[in-house]
C-alpha cells in the first residue's frame, strides 16, 4: 500500500476511534476517497458513487446531483471497462473525448459528466485528485 493509502487508512481509523463508526453514506464517501487515493477506483461500488453524489449536492449551492441505481452502476461499469483507477485517469479520458471525440472509442455516461463537471467540488470531497 502506498504512503497515501496508509495515511488514508490511518486517518479513517483515528476518525472512527474518536467519533465512532461513520454512517453508511459517510463511510461510502470515505471508502471511495481511499480507493481514489490509492488508485483502486475499479473496485468502487454504485453505493459509493451515490454517496459521493449526495455529498457533492450537500457541499454545493449550485450543483444538485442525484444518481439512480442504474446511473451509479453505469459509472462502475465505465470505470471497470476502461480500467480507470484514479480521478485523473477519468478526467483525462473526458478531456480527450471533448477535444477529439473520434479518438475515444467509449461512451462516457452522462452521470460521469455530472460528477466530474464544473462546480462539483470533487477534489475537496475526495481529498485530492
Amino acid at each position: 500500500m502506498s504512503r497515501v493509502g496508509i495515511l488514508c487508512a490511518s486517518s479513517l481509523a483515528a476518525l472512527t476511534f474518536l467519533v465512532g463508526c461513520p454512517t453508511a453514506p459517510a463511510e461510502n464517501v470515505i471508502t471511495l476517497g481511499i480507493k481514489a487515493a490509492t488508485g483502486q477506483l475499479t473496485t468502487s461500488t454504485p453505493r459509493e458513487w451515490q454517496a459521493l453524489a449526495d455529498r457533492i449536492s450537500q457541499a454545493s449551492e449550485t450543483v444538485d446531483v442525484s444518481l439512480s441505481d442504474a446511473e451509479a452502476g453505469a459509472i462502475v461499469d465505465f470505470v471497470q471497462a476502461n480500467d480507470l483507477n484514479t480521478v485523473q485517469e477519468i478526467r483525462d479520458l473526458i478531456q480527450q473525448a471533448r477535444e477529439d471525440p473520434s479518438s475515444v472509442d467509449v461512451v462516457i455516461p452522462d452521470s460521469v459528466y455530472t460528477l466530474f463537471g464544473e462546480g462539483s467540488n470533487l477534489d475537496a470531497i475526495l481529498g485530492g485528485g
